[in-house]
């Protein structure tokens, strides 16, 4: 049981097999062949122990017994027949194989929760995933438990404990999974602009628009509904994005400022330097975070100032 070593098993709880015995992973053997090895032993013994020999018959009929075999019958099982091997007068030579039967079956479970974990991972953010994630910190503490103990017995018992309490877990990860994140409405791009030229920007028209996955371009402009009139607009390259906090350079290429007046005047610029701060969430299709950006007009050279925040869904 101690510090077992996770390995690749994948076990459906919901599957099961009709097999010539009642197991329905292979992890008895090693019980099943001591069984038989003390079985000889005390059947061959002058005088011979009856107790004993009818004690070793009742747990290996038990693992040959025919039926439909599932992982919670393992489990039961082991539950059963671990603490009954321990208490017969030869129950130290069952030492060895119970606790390799006890460390394959941790080892099996051990991979249903990681299993299980994934799956939860990819789940949106809801109450049900919240219910979910505790339940599965329940199982994992309960494996964490039969890991620690050296008492076969015990861990047996806490298996079985374990896999009642993960197939609860699995019922509310489907549930989690199917949940339909909301798509928050954004609040658009806000920035303050100064330097060369002074103002300040909300956005009336903003999209995010995906080029491919972590590639999103965000075009916003801006109404100037009184004289000179005209529009002002803030253009966003995000690329490269993973999901969760990203930090990006502001460059030539990802960032850019145009403003149009009826006037006739007009400027383009692009950013110099800065940063881009991006928090990106591709299962809710969301993009936001802020930004503090030097640009400089194309023709100019003036060099205008921009800090704001971008919030927007695609």
């Amino acid at each position: 049981m101690k510090n077992c070593i996770l390995t690749t098993a994948i076990i459906v709880f919901g599957f099961s097999l009709k097999l010539q015995a009642a197991t329905f992973l292979p992890y008895f053997n090693p019980v099943r062949t001591e069984l038989v090895t003390q079985l000889g032993i005390a059947t061959n013994a002058a005088p011979q122990d009856k107790k004993l020999v009818s004690a070793l018959k009742k747990p290996l009929s038990m693992i040959d017994k025919p039926g439909t075999a599932n992982l919670a019958g393992d489990l039961k099982l082991l539950s059963s027949l671990a603490p009954a091997l321990k208490k017969l007068t030869v129950g130290p030579a069952f030492d060895a194989s119970l606790n390799q039967t006890v460390d394959s079956y941790l080892v099996a479970m051990i991979s249903a929760a990681n299993t299980s974990s994934n799956k939860l991972a990819s789940a949106p953010a809801s109450g049900l995933k919240t219910a979910a994630q505790n339940n599965l910190n329940q199982v994992l503490n309960t494996l964490a438990q039969a890991d620690s103990t050296t008492d076969s017995a015990a861990a047996a018992k806490l298996l079985s404990q374990a896999l009642g309490k993960l197939v609860t877990t699995d019922k509310l990860i489907d549930k989690a999974t199917k949940v339909t994140p909301p798509k928050p409405s954004g609040s658009g791009v806000n920035a303050t602009i100064s330097g060369a030229t002074s103002w300040t920007y909300k956005s009336t028209g903003a999209a995010a628009v995906p080029v491919s996955p972590g590639n999103i371009n965000v075009n916003s402009a801006q109404a100037i509904t009184s004289a000179p009139y005209g529009s002002r607009g803030l253009l966003f390259g995000l690329y490269n994005l993973k999901d969760g906090a990203n930090t990006l350079t502001a460059t030539h290429d990802n960032f850019a400022i145009t403003e149009v007046y009826g006037n006739g005047v007009h400027g383009s610029y692009h950013a110099v330097s800065g940063s881009i701060q991006v928090n990106y969430n591709s299962t809710a299709k969301t993009v936001s975070g802020s930004f503090d950006v030097i640009l400089a007009e194309d023709s100019s050279g003036g060099q205008i100032h921009a800090v704001g925040t971008l919030s927007l869904n695609y």
